[in-house]
């Protein structure tokens, strides 16, 4: 089995770094426990030199676990891969740019092979029906609806009051509020 990070990516600097290492560590033991096998794939990015902080995340994970063997892939080599993998999380990043990359992936795309789907921020949208962008005061993001829910990510951040009539006059379905470095995850 192995596990694939899906990245959205970072302003400058690499502002999510802290809030990621919960979420990180987990996934270095998951990975542990099964081939020690981690994909890393930037989809806010076309190429992964569009990040500047590669060097510091590839130290990050050779620091934490060195026995883990990281490949990094851009949007185009992860379409190559995404069925190949058991387990696949996805970070969140620009929700706007998540969403353009995802209408490129069928929801069976993501399905297959999997035991396990995951992912914070706006990967937890792509998971969902449906979520919201902080981007002009709130726009509606559709995910894959995979779960049947909506998703309003940063909740502790963010004004729910403005967000939650937005979210619900889309579809309306329960919605999750997830704080900082909070997931959703589906095992099947």
């Amino acid at each position: 089995m192995t596990h694939i990070i899906l990245h959205g990516g970072y302003p400058e600097p690499w502002a999510g770094a802290g809030e990621d290492e919960t979420l990180f560590n987990a996934l270095i033991e998951q990975a542990k426990a099964a081939d020690s096998n981690l994909l890393i794939s930037f989809l806010a990015q076309n190429k992964k030199e569009d990040f500047p902080h590669l060097d510091a995340l590839k130290n990050y994970f050779k620091s934490n676990s060195p026995s883990i063997e990281l490949k990094l892939v851009d949007q185009n080599d992860f379409l190559d891969h995404v069925s190949d993998y058991k387990v696949l999380f996805m970070q969140g990043g620009n929700s706007l740019k998540q969403e353009a990359f995802h209408k490129r992936l069928e929801r069976d795309q993501i399905l297959e092979n999997k035991t396990c789907i995951a992912g914070s921020s706006s990967g937890a949208m792509m998971i969902a029906h449906h979520g919201i962008s902080s981007h002009e005061d709130g726009i509606v993001v559709k995910g894959h609806g995979i779960l049947d829910f909506a998703v309003i990510p940063h909740a502790d951040a963010w004004p729910l009051n403005q967000y939650i009539p937005i979210v619900r006059s889309y579809k309306s379905l329960p919605i999750l509020c997830l704080d900082e470095n909070q997931m959703v995850q589906l095992k099947r």
